[in-house]
């Protein structure tokens, strides 16, 4: 859990570097003062399998601070690589609509008194990430890290991308061990 890389390069002043687990941490964000910051839980997913994993800490963290959960998903335009190939709307449009209809069953198992909420986005992921987090003020980004089986958990470059646009909190989860297989 921390701020983005503009606050401080290793997270939070006074705060060891905190080492990658794949229990979950309960943090006293009440007496860090977080608390009055967030009004909203954003959930960007990749519609990977850890997806479920994140979405479910994501829920509970949301009940404990009572506020909405809005999950998103970010479309990236395809290029190709050579130029000329004929623009393929019906690609655009099936992706998108696998994003909408995963999101909405993603959504459904969510308690109706967490007012989830989900959002396709298009762009560039991370910034659309950053704008959406921005524009809904939503004071929180819950977010995963990717799997490797020769590295372990890792930031990927979405992730670290995102810390560097923003200044929400950030925090970002390990891959369920259910997920690695």
């Amino acid at each position: 859990l921390r701020r983005g890389l503009g606050d401080n390069q290793y997270g939070m002043v006074g705060f060891e570097r905190p080492q990658l687990r794949h229990e979950p941490v309960v943090l006293g964000v009440r007496y860090l003062g977080i608390v009055e910051d967030v009004v909203a839980v954003v959930v960007p997913v990749d519609l990977s399998p850890a997806t479920y994993a994140q979405v479910h800490s994501a829920r509970d963290v949301a009940a404990v601070l009572d506020v909405p959960v809005l999950l998103a998903h970010v479309v990236e335009p395809v290029h190709f690589a050579v130029s000329g190939l004929p623009h393929l709307p019906n690609l655009e449009v099936e992706r998108r609509f696998r994003a909408e209809k995963s999101l909405a069953e993603l959504a459904f198992a969510i308690p109706p008194s967490l007012r989830p909420e989900a959002l396709v986005a298009y762009g560039d992921p991370a910034e659309e990430i950053a704008k959406l987090a921005r524009d809904r003020d939503a004071g929180l980004i819950v977010i995963g890290l990717h799997a490797s089986t020769l590295l372990g958990p890792r930031m990927g470059s979405v992730t670290y991308r995102v810390l560097c646009l923003t200044s929400t909190l950030v925090l970002a989860l390990p891959p369920a061990k259910a997920a690695k297989s």
